[in-house]
């Protein structure tokens, strides 16, 4: 489709994605992977393609009410030149850029990360990098976790703003996948956020509840109690986010 138009999959301000700001989230339709557990599956049903003209449009009359702009998706590194278009508009316009990305095209991240357009890195990181038939089962795709370790390493390497974040459920991803994502992490001497979220079983789409039930749903209280212990052993700063809100664990 070139860069007149793009998939778009519509934006909504959020206190939430960006901690301590008013972020603008754009969302950006298609993605590689099928995850079981993701909550924004129904940007998958069709394309709905619309001209890089009028999602402008639609940004510029948020930008008196917004500190940052965040492109989420589906995938939004798909988009790699409408991200960089729109991302050196924002700096320009005295707003930091984000993406939420699974990692899957870590040459396009490379790109938005040198071109200086990127602020922030969102990165999921869903199971343990070694865990190669988890991470299939999680996506449906093979070899992600080659190109999410590529991103990984990418973003550390560079010293970019980086947020972790892993979803839990019960006999998927749970404890013991955590405490070995936060093992690998402090291994690449990732110092960052790294953020231990509850999945929420009603966000799962249709496919995913053949193996994710209501009962494998962390509670709040257990999600604690796991982000206590890895902040009680790994030097960088632990969040756990629930139904309750996100919260820093600190035990010191």
């Amino acid at each position: 489709m070139g860069m007149n138009k793009v998939n778009y999959g519509g934006l909504v301000i959020s206190t939430i994605d960006w901690r301590g700001l008013n972020s603008l989230v754009v969302f950006l339709r298609g993605c590689p992977l099928r995850c079981l557990y993701c909550q924004n599956y129904r940007l998958f049903k069709q394309p709905n393609y619309v001209s890089v003209n009028e999602v402008k449009n639609q940004i510029e009359k948020e930008l008196d009410f917004i500190d940052a702009i965040i492109f989420s998706g589906g995938e939004p590194t798909l988009k790699e030149e409408f991200i960089e278009k729109i991302g050196e508009w924002m700096h320009r316009e005295n707003k930091i850029v984000g993406i939420q990305t699974n990692g899957y095209f870590p040459s396009s991240v490379e790109k938005l990360l040198k071109s200086k357009v990127l602020d922030k890195v969102f990165l999921d990181v869903k199971a343990p990098l070694e865990n190669v038939p988890l991470w299939f089962k999680l996506t449906q795709v093979s070899n992600v976790e080659r190109f999410v370790q590529n991103t990984l390493s990418l973003c550390i390497n560079l010293n970019t703003s980086l947020q972790i974040q892993t979803t839990v459920f019960k006999g998927l991803v749970g404890e013991e996948e955590v405490f070995q994502i936060a093992e690998e992490l402090d291994n690449l001497e990732f110092r960052e956020e790294y953020v231990i979220q509850q999945g929420i079983w009603e966000n799962v789409p249709p496919y995913g509840r053949k193996l994710i039930k209501k009962e494998d749903e962390y509670t709040p209280e257990e999600i604690d109690k796991i982000g206590k212990e890895i902040d009680k052993r790994y030097p960088f700063p632990v969040y756990v986010r629930t139904r309750e809100g996100e919260k820093l664990i600190d035990d010191s």
